[in-house]
This record gives C-alpha cells, sequence and structure tokens, in this order.
C-alpha cells in the first residue's frame, strides 16, 4: 500500500501551519473556514450602533414643569452640579460623552420615581447600564458631601449642646408631631418637663389599646 505523504496546510485563520496526514488537515481546514464564515456573517448582521442627539431637558422645559420632574429648581440643580462638577468628569470625550448636569439630572429623576432605569434611559437617549453607572456616580459624589454639611457631635459636651439647642429650637416653634407606639405595649409614656420660656412637654396616650401617643409642646396658661 502507497504511503500517503504528508503536506502541510496553513490555516486561513491564525496562519497556524498544521501537518499530519492530508485527510485530517483537510478537514481542519474545512472547519476553520466554515468558522471563518460565520464570523464574517455575524459582523455583517451586527446591529450598527446609532447616535441620537440628546434633548437638553435643562433648558426646553419651564421652571415649573422642571421642578414637578426633578424635585429641585433649575438654581438648586445648578448649585448641586457646582459642588460635585469634579467628581463627575469624564475621562473620555469620545462617543457623544454625558455632561455633569445630564449626568446630575438622571440620578435626580431616579431620586424622584425609583421607577425603571429602563425608562429613565429612553426619557434621556441612553443605555439603561449608563444610567445604572450615572446613579451610582452621582450618589457617591453626593454623598462625599456629607462632612461639608452635617456634623455629629464628636463628645459628650457637643451632645449636650445639640440637645439644648434642638430643644429650645422645639419650644419656639411650637410643635406638635405624633409617632406610632407599639400596640402590645400598655405602659404609658410621660416626659420631664421642660423649665423655662413658659413652656412645657406633654405625651399622653390617646387610646385604652396604646395605638399612638402625642407629643407636643404647649405655652402655660393657654
Amino acid at each position: 500500500m502507497m504511503r500517503v505523504k504528508s503536506v502541510a496546510f496553513q490555516s486561513l485563520c491564525d496562519g497556524e501551519v498544521w501537518r499530519g496526514g492530508a485527510s485530517s488537515d483537510i478537514n481542519h481546514v474545512i472547519d476553520r473556514g466554515a468558522k471563518l464564515r460565520d464570523f464574517l456573517e455575524k459582523l455583517e448582521t451586527r446591529k450598527v450602533r446609532k447616535l441620537v442627539e440628546r434633548s437638553n431637558l435643562f433648558e426646553e422645559l419651564d421652571d415649573y414643569e422642571f421642578q414637578r420632574r426633578f424635585r429641585l429648581t433649575k438654581e438648586s440643580v445648578a448649585e448641586l452640579t457646582l459642588l460635585i462638577e469634579d467628581k463627575l468628569e469624564s475621562k473620555t470625550t469620545c462617543n457623544n460623552v454625558l455632561n455633569r448636569v445630564e449626568q446630575v439630572l438622571i440620578a435626580l429623576r431616579f431620586y424622584a420615581v425609583a421607577y425603571m432605569q429602563l425608562a429613565i434611559a429612553d426619557l434621556f437617549n441612553v443605555s439603561q447600564p449608563t444610567v445604572c453607572r450615572v446613579v451610582h456616580r452621582v450618589s457617591e459624589a453626593i454623598a462625599s458631601l456629607l462632612p461639608d454639611f452635617i456634623h455629629q457631635p464628636v463628645n459628650i459636651e457637643e451632645c449636650k449642646k445639640g440637645k439644648k439647642e434642638t430643644l429650645e429650637w422645639c419650644m419656639k416653634a411650637n410643635l406638635i408631631a405624633s409617632r406610632y407606639e407599639c400596640s402590645r405595649c400598655k405602659k404609658k409614656y410621660a416626659f420631664a418637663k421642660a423649665k423655662g420660656n413658659g413652656y412645657e412637654w406633654r405625651c399622653r396616650n390617646q387610646s385604652k389599646d396604646n395605638r399612638h401617643d402625642v407629643v407636643r409642646s404647649v405655652r402655660k396658661g393657654t
């Protein structure tokens, strides 16, 4: 039986040289060629990405409609954007990148309605993953402002001072507030009277089953 000489075939895809029997090499080349053809067909049928022009809601909406949708005025949005603009700067200028105001508006719309990200993406003509990333980025930027606007007491003296200032403010405002109470609790609560400025605090159950109680600040003699 005549021995079949081994031949070398070069792959159509990556240029690799395969050596072996003639039949096995031919089958390998045919298989790789079919895979290459399928890959080229997928490239031809792949959906072409379209860059659509986004609407500028900050300028298109009037003050009333803008506040209805984003829960903040245009002045507040502009001020917020200035506070966090350095944290919203994009690393690239390609692919119709979102500006800082658009990022803030996307996050505010999400905060206002807590709706599906896809619906918000359709409103701003962006993708759903973009909305997800923007909300995360803007939320972190806003949270970083906490030390500039909220001060937590760090020692007992500051705690006492904060309690005193809060009590004085509540007494001057003559507030009436309410809170829910556990229905299983039968013990009536009482608060100590606050001295000074002619005000006192009272807390009384309004029903026998302890459904709720009322906390109020009233002026003596009224």
